[in-house]
């Protein structure tokens, strides 16, 4: 099926290109470019995924870029390609045949390197049946392994416009995403409680078609489209065995994971528009999708889930000084997936799963004023409302959980003042308001634990200012500043309140045609309030924390045009720092959690503070030649120097095997490496040219 629409959509393509396009070809054209190659050579002391964690991972190498443009009165055409053959390789391929078809084929490969040299006591990595004895050396585990995921994407598809005004689109896309990432399992077994970082084998490809149809002449647009998406995951569970080298009892949940299931999905969806009269328009989307997916994991499941979206819109600019828009939008998510019982991990009980549906209303407007004084007013106004629904196919007279999980109500309002009044500056100011109401309708939902901040009322304000000044053509300078706080009103459970405050300031000056400087300074601050209770009835706390982070960077740049249009050096330079402290009081006083956590005697009120959390330093400098040795040819040759340096409470120290001594029996983790020791140093010396023909 995916070989015969690519053969289809290629050949369609070559067609268009070398068929109907013909006599263009014979006509006056243009045919220009670039060609690039970059050698270079790295010595990365430290993590060298960290440092390449989207980028080819290889420490030398020839890295080639290619941009080839034809054009004719007739016909268009250009060729992109980046890295040919590394980690991050690029092609694209488009082609326009003026008033007649467009084509395009464009592959992309993305890589995403997390840790080297990982390691587990689980043979057969990489596959999706793991099966190993923990042991108590991790220096003897059999196993080391990279984690890192890979994406290759191609996309491809031709637009005719043959017979205007209707056109028709057909596009394919395949995407496949592969290797290994790690997840965390509770083991169990009676000799005592323990958890692993386990590494789970990713295997995902998925293929989608769609085709548009359509009419498209002025007053009036329409189109109608169809599109079939197919997931397949090569392995939808993943099998283990328990720290003592065991599968664990048939009836318990931790035997495996279930992984996502194949699925497939149709989605019909109709888009009109007609424009009226005083500068106004009228648009409509209309949509709706059925996805079904199955797996054996621990029972039969069948998923189905549909969904369906109505969206209106009216814009209007009837007077100069005003315009508006006015909108209604509606979605709804019916989810009749099977509902069914997990085994537990004790294998003593089970937990329901219940398929949850909602349905989304959002409506409102906003309306833009051009005042006098060169001022332009825009305010407007949001209201959202979110309905959920589940079902417990098992039990149905159990409480509703959606009785639990509230209705949600946002009123959105939003202004902000455009001020151009100078000819050297522009500034602006805006705030927003949301305030978010939840219902919580069964008496149930009185239980604090079910407070949580994903559903609970908010109420936050955002408050923007910036002004920009370019008093001559030689010199830019920016400024702006940015607050936001967030309060969870009756959250018991997870975030309470979320607080920042930015500013950033950019600016760049040149001097004559000999220098350009410029440079730029960021800062943030961000207080992260939370706390959790263990109390369903009083909501007494167990413990809370506020997590302050201060980020702030800033960097500086100079190019010197030491033979103007011919020879420039490039100095910059960069840094970036990041400080996380944790202000945690315990609250509780039972003696497993005091021993736990390795803290001392003290009861109610306890602090433990936490001084080093997601802390990080970041620099790099750079020096560069860039010589013009003729118009067509510019070389480059340069050095780079790039410092990581990483701490935080829960890594620093890092141990593969970690035991807390809990009351009873102790907790035993097995870890893999998976993000430790990120810090790296780096020294880069590479020789670029580029020619242009």
């Amino acid at each position: 099926m995916q070989l015969i629409l690519l053969l289809i959509i290629v050949s369609l393509g070559l067609i268009a290109s070398l068929g109907l396009s013909l006599p263009a070809y014979s006509q006056e054209k243009n045919l220009d470019g670039t060609v690039g190659a970059n050698v270079k050579a790295s010595n990365v002391n430290g993590s060298n995924a960290k440092y390449h964690e989207y980028s080819d991972d290889r420490s030398a190498g020839v890295f080639g870029d290619v941009n080839v443009k034809y054009d004719s009165p007739g016909h268009y055409m250009e060729f992109n390609a980046k890295d040919p053959g590394y980690d991050t390789q690029h092609y694209k391929l488009e082609g326009n045949s003026y008033g007649k078809f467009k084509y395009w084929f464009d592959y992309n490969e993305i890589i995403h390197n997390i840790t080297t040299g990982a390691k587990s006591f689980y043979n057969n990595v990489g596959s999706n049946v793991l099966t190993g004895t923990a042991g108590t050396n991790s220096n003897a585990w059999p196993s080391t392994f990279d984690y890192y995921t890979k994406r290759k994407k191609f996309d491809t598809g031709v637009d005719f416009k043959l017979v205007k005004p209707f056109f028709f689109d057909i596009n394919y896309t395949n995407e496949k995403k592969e290797g290994i990432k790690p997840i965390g399992a509770q083991l169990g077994s009676t000799a005592g409680n323990f958890f692993a970082e386990i590494p789970q084998l990713v295997d995902y490809q998925a293929n989608n078609v769609k085709l548009e149809g359509g009419y498209a002449k002025n007053p009036f647009f329409f189109s109608l489209s169809y599109i079939y998406s197919n997931f397949s995951n090569q392995n939808t569970d993943l099998i283990f065995t328990n720290e003592l080298g065991a599968f664990p009892a048939a009836n318990r949940g931790d035997r495996f994971f279930s992984l996502p299931a194949d699925s497939k999905m149709h989605k019909f969806a109709f888009k009109g528009s007609v424009k009226l009269p005083m500068n106004s328009k009228f648009s409509v989307n209309l949509g709706e999708s059925w996805t079904k997916s199955e797996t054996s994991s621990f029972a039969s499941f069948n998923g189905k889930v549909d969904t369906r979206n109505y969206d209106l819109t009216f814009t209007a600019n009837p007077l100069r000084f005003l315009e508006g828009k006015l909108f209604y939008k509606y979605y709804d998510r019916d989810n009749r997936s099977t509902s069914y019982a997990i085994p537990d991990v004790y294998g003593t009980g089970t937990v329901a799963t219940n398929p949850l549906s909602y349905s989304k209303y959002s409506y409102g407007g906003d309306f833009g004023f051009r005042l006098p004084a060169k001022l332009h007013l825009n305010m407007g106004y949001k209201r959202i409302e979110t309905h959920r629904k589940t079902v417990d196919e098992i039990d149905p007279n159990a409480v509703n959980l959606a009785d639990i999980l509230p209705y949600n109500t946002d009123n959105i309002y939003f202004i902000d003042l455009k001020w151009t009044g100078l000819d050297f500056m522009t500034a602006k100011v805006s705030y927003e308001r949301l305030s978010r109401g939840a219902d919580f309708r069964n008496v149930q939902s009185r239980n604090y634990l079910f407070r949580m901040y994903s559903y609970a009322a908010q109420d936050k304000d955002t408050f923007k200012a910036s002004f920009d000044l370019f008093p001559t053509d030689n010199l830019n300078m920016s400024f702006e500043y940015n607050y936001k706080t967030t309060n969870y009103n009756d959250t018991m459970f997870g975030v309470t309140g979320d607080k920042r405050n930015s500013f950033s300031f950019s600016g760049d000056y040149a001097f004559r045609k000999l220098l350009r400087f410029s440079t730029y300074f960021d800062a943030e601050k961000a207080t992260l309030d939370q706390l959790t209770t263990t109390s369903a009835a009083t909501g007494s706390p167990q413990w809370k924390s506020t997590l302050d982070e201060i980020t702030y960077g800033y960097g500086v740049k100079t190019e010197i045009y030491a033979i103007p249009k011919k020879l420039t050096f490039i100095l910059q330079g960069d840094y970036i720092r990041n400080q996380g402290n944790n202000d945690f009081t315990f609250y509780g006083s039972n003696a497993q959690y005091l021993t736990a956590f390795q803290l001392p005697a003290g009861g109610a009120g306890l602090p433990v503070d936490i001084p080093n959390v997601d802390s990080y330093q970041k620099y790099s400098l750079r020096f560069v030649t860039a010589y013009n040795w003729s118009n067509a040819m510019v070389i480059k040759a340069g050095y780079v120097y790039d410092r990581y340096n990483y701490s935080d409470a829960q890594l620093n120290g890092y141990q593969y095997i970690v035991t807390l001594p809990t009351a009873g029996s102790p907790t035993t983790g097995y870890l893999t490496g998976a993000n430790a020791n990120p810090s790296y140093s780096v020294n880069t010396v590479f020789l670029a040219m580029t020619y242009q023909f």
